[in-house]
């Protein structure tokens, strides 16, 4: 299965960067996607999972962990 990550910006004319954090990464593992396709700046990027290398927290977890609970 291949899943698709699209991200618009604000007035929804110019992809942004949807690359997929590391708690997405580690869902998507489980569910036993095999190929991912995300949007960037500068177009879109396709690749298998198993070759994708998360290297981001996602703006969520980041506030998340700043919460101290």
């Amino acid at each position: 299965m291949t899943l698709y990550i699209v991200r618009l910006n604000q007035t929804h004319r110019k992809w942004v960067d949807s690359r997929p954090c590391n708690d997405c990464y580690q869902k998507m593992c489980k569910l036993n996607i095999k190929r991912i396709v995300y949007s960037t700046m500068d177009g879109f990027e396709s690749i298998k999972l198993k070759d994708y290398n998360p290297t981001s927290i996602s703006n969520g977890n980041e506030y998340y962990n700043t919460l101290n609970i």
